[in-house]
């Protein structure tokens, strides 16, 4: 921004400002990943895992426990390999899981 000639106002984040201050550029970064053609991007992943790597930091998981994270997850709910995508889910009425699903469309949209 310097360079440019602006003079921005900053000032210096509590830890919880700074951590919701990464979630949201965290966002936003992945927002500008999906617009972006594929040429170019490898700047924007690298935005995304530098803040990745900040929030990590300022949570205090380190890298090693990311990715036991990872694994965990991968091998309970599976991972990307197989290039699988979920379109739908049938799920009985009477399951236990429905209210909780259905009480979150946005983020269960393949939950009918």
């Amino acid at each position: 921004m310097l360079s440019s000639g602006t003079q921005p106002q900053v000032r210096i984040l509590s830890s919880p400002e700074f951590i919701e201050a990464l979630k949201y550029k965290l966002v936003e970064e992945s927002r500008e990943l999906v617009a972006e053609i594929p040429e170019k991007a490898a700047g924007e992943l690298a935005d995304v895992q530098e803040i990745i790597d900040e929030l990590c930091a300022a949570l205090g998981i380190s890298k090693e426990q990311l990715e036991e994270l990872q694994k965990a997850k991968r091998k309970k709910a599976g991972g990307f390999l197989e290039r699988l995508y979920v379109d739908t889910v049938q799920i009985a009425e009477d399951d236990p899981w429905v209210k909780h699903y259905l009480s979150s469309p946005d983020k269960y949209p393949e939950v009918k």
